[in-house]
């Protein structure tokens, strides 16, 4: 007995060891490492299917493919755009080209007007990375400590950074930037890794930059030497995702894909498939593989996953597939005709983003050039052009900026402790869907007391503003209190999902971007920005002068709820609160699946999502002890 016993531990723990690599796994019969485009050429097993070839997806792929013993195939719905050269442009390349992306409409949204919002999700290899505005930030230290206190120990600002150090490798910006325009930075607490992904600040700013960043100053909002040391409030800097020596957007495919794919077998993209929904065995609590289907031949097959199925697929379509898959609410899948296989109520819940507005203002003086001259002096643009193509400088080496304000709502409105108070005194419930599961009004609870204190904080930002010299200014709420919803549709299970941001429906994201907005024009009344703009308001207009008269008009034509930052749909939290993965990222219930994307962030922090999803890639795939192996492959 004592053998059997001693044999039986020992199979185990190969079995352990061969998980983390350290006995070599059974190798796919790869015949090319350049991407697929037909399941002729696919494996019909490998050791992990990723579900996505998105910012996340391939930064995973990337890393477990380091271990040459495990096989790797990811997913793709989009493709790989090598034809397009200006989609690499800094400046071209924005803002977010249609064609690249998904053609979704939300439902009507009740609280503005029933208008119907657009879904700002990519459909391209390299997800929002290839098409994003290159604004390459991370969020203050009390965004991600949220996340700790929400019960996810492990994933704070301490844990995460370095993670963030390691994604990325940071060129600073030049001497004549640092004098002329005063980019600050501070290397050593910010960075210092060696990752594939290039941050840098490009070779040009307009001069304009110069007094909108003093006017700030003036209002008493402080510079920050270096934001993305967990200092993101206040006046900061912030480097693009950009190859400093060709000035070109650096995004996952050319970081996580390009770089290790020649030299890397074990590693197979399949584009232009979609996965339909995750096979789970008899039982339902394990995930055995995937069917997928050629977006051009609706030819489908099922690939198996030896050791783990990962989504990434991104905070639309992550629940979307579980749902098809029978993982998801009751209510939602008995609705559609999907067998329950996981009642898992919080699959598609907590949806969030960004909602934001736009005002424009006429610069009746101006300094010249500046980024109206782009569109509205053909010669400059054209002379700008030839001038990126022949030395990568100029106009078009610029994203769309590299400065901004990050302001709490202490800096914002005086009423911020009121505000903080009344929104802590609404019941969880009171805003949320009436369909809402108890676990997810017990999950937002517990976001609603987090918020409220960092309403009254002065280290986490509410209203960002980016700066680049022009006159029309985007402004989202970095902070939203009201929560959404991502299901399948009951009419058509496999059409896209019904997307509901439910955007403003609990009243405090009003009360706060009226005051947002009233920021934005004290801005514009310094006198230092008048004296060398002299602006004038076109968009809201002086006209629209009461608190409820910007709280309709946004109703009825600012407001729009998808600043390209949707997450929350597969939330990191506890069970019991809504959530759908641990702090490990395994799905709750169900062995072998998990997710990576930004779906399982259960509170949007005050930044632009890349960074955040790349150093959420780089922890989960990193190299696991022994104990963490165990329990990930039992």
């Amino acid at each position: 007995m004592r053998a059997g016993i001693l044999g039986f531990a020992a199979i185990a723990l190969f079995s352990v060891l061969e998980s983390c690599g350290a006995v070599p796994l059974r190798r796919g019969n790869f015949t090319t490492n350049e991407p697929i485009y037909s399941l002729d050429d696919v494996d019909n097993k490998y050791d992990y299917i990723i579900v996505g070839g998105g910012t996340a997806g391939l930064t995973v792929a990337d890393r477990l493919t380091e271990d040459e013993s495990k096989s790797v195939l990811v997913v793709e719905f989009g493709d790989i755009v090598d034809d397009d050269p200006e989609l690499k442009m800094p400046q071209k390349g924005n803002p977010f080209p249609t064609q690249y992306m998904f053609n979704i409409s939300s439902v009507p949204q009740t609280a503005l007007n029933s208008r119907v919002g657009t879904v700002q999700i990519s459909a391209i290899a390299g997800g929002g990375s290839a098409i994003n505005a290159m604004f390459h930030d991370r969020g203050s230290v009390a965004d991600y400590d949220a996340w700790v206190e929400l019960g996810n120990d492990g994933w704070g600002w301490n844990d995460l950074l370095p993670y963030f150090k390691k994604a990325v490798e940071f060129t600073p910006p030049d001497a004549f930037m640092q004098e002329e325009f005063g980019i600050t930075y501070n290397e050593e607490s910010a960075y210092g890794g060696h990752g594939p992904v290039d941050v840098s600040y490009p070779p040009f700013q307009w001069e304009g930059l110069k007094t909108q960043w003093d006017a700030w100053g003036d209002l008493g909002i402080e510079a920050q030497v270096e934001g993305a040391d967990g200092t993101a409030y206040g006046r900061i800097w912030v480097p693009s995702s950009q190859d400093p020596v060709n000035e070109t957007r650096v995004d996952a495919v050319l970081a996580h894909y390009k770089r290790v794919a020649e030299v890397r077998p074990n590693y197979n993209l399949l584009l232009l498939h979609k996965v339909t929904k995750v096979e789970l065995n008899g039982g339902g609590n394990k995930a055995r593989g995937v069917t997928v289907e050629s977006r051009e031949s609706g030819e489908t097959k099922m690939i198996e996953a030896q050791k783990e199925v990962i989504m990434a697929a991104g905070a639309i379509h992550t629940p979307q597939i579980l749902q098809l898959s029978g993982i998801g609410p009751s209510s939602v899948l008995e609705a559609a005709g999907i067998d329950v296989v996981v009642d898992h109520p919080g699959v598609g819940q907590n949806f969030h983003n960004h909602p934001w507005f736009v005002t424009v203002f006429n610069y009746t003086t101006n300094f010249y050039p500046n980024p109206d001259t782009l569109t509205s002096n053909e010669t400059f643009a054209a002379e700008a052009y030839e001038e990126y193509w022949a030395n990568k400088t100029g106009p078009y080496s610029l994203g769309l900026g590299n400065a901004g304000v990050f302001l709490p709502l202490s800096d914002v409105t005086g009423d911020y402790q009121l505000i903080a108070a009344d929104y802590a005194d609404q019941a969880p419930s009171d805003y949320l869907a009436t369909d809402t599961p108890p676990e997810v009004v017990a999950g937002y609870a517990a976001q609603q007391a987090i918020l409220a204190t960092l309403f009254a904080s002065d280290e986490a930002a509410v209203l960002e503003m980016p700066l680049a010299g022009g006159s029309t200014s985007v402004t989202p709420n970095l902070k939203p209190t009201s929560r959404g919803s991502v299901a399948i549709n009951p009419a058509d299970p496999s059409a896209e999902p019904l997307v509901d941001y439910r955007a403003w429906t609990n009243p405090t994201d009003a009360r706060v971007m009226v005051e947002m907005l009233k920021r934005v024009r004290e801005y514009h009344a310094v006198p230092a920005m008048v004296e060398a703009f002299h602006p004038v308001e076109l968009v809201p207009g002086p006209d629209v002068a009461t608190d409820d008269e910007i709280e309709q008009v946004m109703r009825t034509q600012l407001l729009d709820p998808d600043f390209f930052h949707p997450v929350g749909t597969a939330a990191m939290m506890p069970l019991e609160n809504g959530g759908v993965v641990g702090t490990d990222l395994l799905v709750y219930g169900v062995r072998g699946l998990s997710v990576v994307d930004a779906s399982v962030i259960p509170m949007i922090p005050g930044t632009h999502m890349a960074e955040t999803v790349y150093a959420i890639a780089e922890k989960v795939s990193s190299v696991c002890p022994l104990r963490a192996c165990i329990r990930r492959f039992r």
